[in-house]
């Protein structure tokens, strides 16, 4: 193979692997959901984003807004919403008090997802992304993953991320519907203190057919 033929290829293939970062997506994109990849426009995509989290699993309150129970674990849906796949996404929590990155709402992988990993952010899995190095390229439709809503007193929160169809097309920054926080989930009854007042009830029962006499 002649050089310049070498060289072409080196290029086509450097080309091909910059489509997404097949290990997820890198540190410095942590702070500004911007994609780190050599080609890319300085702002992304200006039309809306064909991509969504899948807040459906989030309840309602009484006026129809989503909420999230403080300390709850969500399993998430990062999807499509027509026909174009993906190749690489970054997902973050931030506050909208002032669009800071959650320190205490973790994210975790799904056992079964093998094209997620945590994210390189800082502090450790406040954030996740894709793992995708297979060839060829995987084209994604959709990827799963656990997130731990932050704890009570946090106040609304909401998803940010960035998207990337191929090396020249992607959407960064962008930001899902608000939730606000919810009450507190119920503390759980004991099963022993829930056997007990079961047994307690049953002695009462069996007792009246005596007290009748």
């Amino acid at each position: 193979m002649s050089l310049a033929a070498s060289v072409l290829v080196l290029l086509l293939a450097c080309l091909y692997a910059a489509d997404a970062r097949s290990g997820g997506a890198p540190a410095a994109a942590c702070g500004t959901l911007m994609p780190d990849l050599p080609g890319h426009t300085a702002n992304g995509q200006t039309d809306p984003v064909p991509y969504e989290i899948d807040l459906t699993v989030f309840d309602e309150d009484e006026n129809g807004t989503l909420q999230y129970t403080p300390g709850g674990v969500y399993t998430l849906t990062f999807r499509r919403m027509g026909d174009v796949t993906f190749r690489g996404f970054l997902v973050r929590a931030r506050l909208a008090a002032d669009n800071s990155f959650l320190t205490n709402a973790p994210f975790a992988m799904i056992a079964s997802q093998t094209n997620t990993r945590i994210s390189s952010c800082e502090p450790a899995n406040s954030g996740i992304t894709h793992s995708n190095g297979q060839s060829p390229r995987v084209e994604l439709t959709e990827v799963r993953f656990q997130w731990t809503a932050p704890p009570a007193d946090t106040g609304p929160i909401f998803f940010g991320f960035a998207v990337v169809r191929t090396q020249q097309v992607y959407w960064a920054a962008q930001m899902s519907a608000m939730l606000k926080e919810g009450p507190p989930a119920p503390p759980a009854t004991p099963a022993a203190a829930s056997g007990l007042a079961a047994s307690v009830l049953c002695l009462l029962l069996s007792l009246v057919p005596l007290l009748q006499l």
